[in-house]
């Protein structure tokens, strides 16, 4: 610790030092904010490079049989560390076959002195496949990929390692870590590089060697890692843009060995100095089975577990005195979803007083004044940032544009001294090519329905204030917006202790310039003002349950009036007036220390979530009630109210109707029922489904004229000027689909819909319909609505794969209980008297349904079921849930008590692991076949 001492203090002389012989003074965050300026792109550089062949010494494998290579080292926790390889060759083919990943072991010998190994571990490891659903495609299975723990290591220590299997003597090479300090607030990490967009070009070969000159202790690398998807299957010549030089892929393809040779590329660093990852775009790689992200997943150990996550998606870590937080921004983000909960928590766990910094990384930046990805992701600044700023986030690193950019303290597109220093790094040299335009730049600016995200939905807005008041973009470089510079290269963060951290950005072309620095700041942290550590005023007064945390700023007006009868207890705390500057960061804190939020929860407090209703950016409850079978033919206004407001309790925004459900009567029913309750419409997402309108030749089909007045029909009939949604209910063989596309188009244009969709169309359909949108330039359906359950699954799991990708389809599917029989309780066929199938429209139904082999599916489900301690019903709603292509699962029910079980469906998703997954398709055997053009 005395050396650590010695260390940190040296280094601030000589920063001094350095001052006083060149006379340039550093500038710190406390001078700012700055004047915004740019360095744009040298003309006499190239944008970009090719990719180094697989057959570059940096790429090609230079270990034999089954020694170890790819080695990679990751942060566990302060007293531990992961260590990862591959050993055996990969497979690239159309017919591969995985191999068995238990034949080579998983060891890692260690010790303090270099050739003694005191201690042996052992690990895990894992196969995996890239398989696509297409003729011709090349499908790939992985090496064994190993993943060991080595914990009880003492932290600022050394250890010499050595991993592989002794059995079979393919043990690796001696390499050595060293551990960081215990986290504490007199200790930090020597150097911490900064990488995003790497890829494996010439550049990228620039950058790394930069980086190793500038001796990191350890790699923050902010996603995009390979662009493995820059190829066909079949491999050839990487592409800058795959959609312009391969416009006839039926997906966007991968040539999975550019993993292997990324990690060759990096080993020289990773086998010593812990490299810690978050996915970006180029991770997801789609492919059969909807499944993605599958190389990221499996290449990388990162520490979910031990900080709390259920996802590797997200997770946080100690680097000594800095408090790292990883966020993904391709899963669920928003603040009722799981990945916010964790979030929330971490930040409420960490003790600032031994992490005293900081640091956020995730992807795709939220500030970006360059034209590429411009305000991409502000659903995602939207749900997060004013959490991160409650908290005082020192420090947030980005990539995904392909340049660098700091930007001056801000929130909420404000300058404010207590917000995050932003800063992009997604400059590693990728075959992308360098991003050179500006939003700013005259005829630059995109157009509001450009830089669609993968994950999300679309939020871009017109500034509301400010010089860019009223517009997409600014006419000059944004005042929150410090320093951009088109340019290849990386970071190194030096935190020097729990005030200062000097940030520094290299160029790759001063790379031969000694003590040459791109960008160069002091960040100083201000921990007087920070919100996380709350100097809450409370207002202690008889059974009140008010608090309110002024956070950052020092001064501040605050006037606040309520009126209480004394010895009586309070409902909600009743603001009457709040008198705060601009940005000063308050937050309502209620007595039980949860943040408050505008939806009410269930009375079981079951957390609700929410997804994008496929690429829109409408938002749609995890779950959600339909109407058929239920108003109308079995219920009344009444009933439907008590209903409805279950559902509402429980956090579903999204209520599925159709004209023909009851013969419109569902329609009336759930109009009234919503009317009498009193709901903001904006509140809740409402959708009808036209074709069976009455018995006349017109009164049914897809027709222009049916649309229109089914459409007007089904208004009338809820009583509203809108639905969110219109679905075709299914497919009309006598009209031609330009003519339905072309009516959807128009019930849009008249404000009657805001968006439409299809129901059990075949994904033939859905493409044809897609392609006559696009030609005319109109609106395709963004939603499509069919049966999916643990029995039929062919369409969601087989069929609809390409529409994900290709057309950002979201999926409402119905029938997620098979109609009841997956809720268990027609035990040896016999029908209960209340049950859906004694309904005289349903014997036939019932008839197919509860067969001997069905049955004998349902009676092997529930042992899994019971082992998780739940019921079947919601075991089987979960399961739904958890395929990531599906936005909502549509539930039915006549009781309350019904609705509430239904409901809990949502706490039992995450119990749903690779493991219990793989039980239930033991016992079901319903996966898809795949087709023989991709064995």
């Amino acid at each position: 610790m005395r050396i650590y001492a010695l260390w940190i203090s040296l280094l601030i002389l000589l920063a001094i030092a350095k001052i006083g012989v060149t006379g340039d003074r550093i500038p710190t965050t406390l001078d700012g904010p700055f004047k915004p300026v740019t360095r744009r792109f040298d003309p006499s550089l190239r944008r970009g490079s090719d990719d180094l062949p697989m057959t570059h010494p940096r790429l090609k494998k230079n270990v034999t049989s089954n020694f170890p290579e790819q080695i990679a080292l990751a942060i566990s926790s302060p007293t531990a560390m992961w260590v990862s390889w591959v050993t055996g060759d990969a497979q690239i083919g159309l017919n591969v076959t995985p191999v068995d990943p238990s034949s080579v072991g998983s060891e890692v010998w260690y010790g303090k002195e270099s050739g003694k190994y005191t201690s042996v571990k052992k690990g895990t490891s894992i196969v995996y496949s890239q398989l696509y659903p297409f003729e011709g495609l090349w499908n790939y299975t992985s090496g064994i990929i190993h993943h060991v723990k080595l914990d009880g290591l003492e932290p600022g220590t050394k250890y010499y390692y050595k991993c592989g299997d002794s059995s079979i003597q393919a043990m690796s090479e001696e390499h050595f870590f060293e551990t960081f300090p215990i986290p504490a607030p007199n200790s930090y990490p020597r150097r911490i590089a900064v990488i995003g967009d790497l890829g494996l070009t010439s550049n990228s070969t620039t950058t790394i060697d930069h980086l190793i000159d500038n001796d990191p202790s350890m790699i923050l690398m902010v996603g995009d890692l390979t662009y493995a998807n820059q190829y066909l299957t079949t491999g050839g010549k990487g592409a800058s843009c795959f959609s312009c030089a391969f416009p006839d892929a039926p997906i966007r393809e991968s040539y999975q060995p550019r993993w292997d040779g990324w990690g060759r590329f990096m080993e020289p660093l990773t086998s010593t100095i812990p490299m810690m990852v978050i996915e970006g775009n180029h991770e997801i790689e789609p492919q059969v089975d909807g499944i993605t992200f599958e190389s990221y997943l499996s290449r990388f150990a990162v520490p979910s577990e031990e900080s709390g996550s259920k996802s590797n998606f997200y997770y946080s870590f100690d680097a000594s005195g800095v408090h790292f937080i990883m966020l993904g921004a391709y899963i669920d983000y928003n603040t009722t979803g799981a990945q916010y909960a964790w979030l929330k928590q971490d930040l409420k766990s960490i003790d600032r007083s031994v992490t005293p910094w900081l640091v956020a990384a995730w992807h795709p930046p939220w500030y970006n004044s360059y034209a590429s990805h411009y305000q991409e992701f502000e659903c995602m600044r939207l749900e997060m940032e004013a959490l991160l700023y409650q908290y005082s986030v020192d420090i947030v690193f980005t990539g995904h544009v392909h340049a660098y950019e700091r930007m001056n303290r801000v929130y909420n597109y404000t300058l404010d001294s207590c917000g995050p220093v932003y800063i992009t790094v997604g400059d590693g040299g990728n075959i992308e090519k360098v991003d050179v335009d500006h939003a700013d730049d005259p005829g630059k600016c995109p157009s509001a329905g450009d830089n669609i995200p993968e994950f999300g939905g679309v939020c871009h807005l017109n500034f509301s204030f400010g010089p860019a008041k009223g517009n997409f973009c600014w006419s000059e470089q944004p005042e929150w917006s410090a320093f951009r510079e088109s340019s290849f290269g990386h970071g190194i963060i030096e935190v020097l202790n729990s005030t200062y951290a000097l940030w520094t950005w290299h160029r790759n072309q001063d790379i031969y310039k000694e003590d040459a620095v791109g960008d160069q700041i002091f960040i100083v942290r201000q921990p007087e003002n920070y919100s996380n550590l709350f100097h809450p005023l409370s207002l202690l007064l008889p059974d009140a349950s008010l608090m309110i945390a002024v956070s950052c700023h020092s001064s501040f007006v605050l006037s606040l009036f309520f009126t209480f009868l004394a010895g009586r207890e309070l409902g909600s705390p009743k603001l009457i007036s709040l008198s705060l500057p601009p940005n000063s960061g308050y937050a309502w804190i209620e007595k039980n220390g949860n943040e408050r939020n505008e939806s009410k929860g269930g009375p079981d407090s079951i957390a609700m979530q929410y997804k994008n209703l496929g690429r829109s950016g409408l938002k749609v409850s995890q779950l959600s009630y339909g109407a058929w079978v239920s108003f109308g033919n079995q219920l009344d206004v009444k009933e439907a109210k008590s209903l409805l407001q279950c559902c509402r309790d429980h956090g579903v925004n999204f209520f599925d109707n159709a004209e023909v459900y009851a013969n419109g009567r569902a329609e009336e029913i759930m109009g009234q029922a919503i009317r009498e309750l009193g709901w903001k419409r904006s509140d809740i997402v409402v959708s009808t489904k036209i074709f069976w309108g009455g018995q006349g030749p017109n009164d049914k089909g897809l027709s222009r004229k049916h649309i229109v007045e089914g459409t007007k029909a089904s208004l009338k009939r809820l009583d509203m000027e809108y639905v969110d949604v219109i679905y075709c209910h299914r497919p009309d063989s006598s009209t031609p689909i330009e003519e339905t596309v072309r009516a959807m188009n128009y019930v849009i244009d008249k404000g009657w819909a805001f968006y439409w969709g299809t129901s059990e169309w075949s994904a033939q359909q859905i493409t044809e319909a897609w392609g006559i949108a696009e030609r005319l330039d109109l609106v395709g359906p963004i939603v499509e609505q069919p049966e999916y359950n643990m029995l039929s699954r062919h369409k969601v799991e087989s069929e609809y794969l390409p529409l994900y990708s290709n057309y950002g389809l979201g999926l409402t599917t119905w029938s997620p209980l098979a109609s009841g029989v997956l809720t268990g309780k027609y035990k040896k066929g016999s029908i209960p008297p209340d049950s859906r199938f004694a309904l005289e429209n349903y014997k036939n139904l019932a008839n197919r349904s509860l067969v001997d082999d069905v049955l004998r599916k349902v009676d092997g489900l529930k042992p899994i079921a019971d082992e998780l301690g739940v019921p079947l019903s919601q075991l089987a709603i979960a399961w739904c849930a958890t395929n990531p292509n599906v936005s909502s699962v549509i539930t039915g029910a006549t009781k309350e008590s019904q609705i509430q079980e239904n409901m809990k469906a949502i706490d039992v998703i995450p119990l749903l692991t690779p493991a219990v997954m793989e039980k239930i398709e033991a016992v079901v055997q319903s996966k898809p076949k795949r087709p023989d053009s991709y064995r």
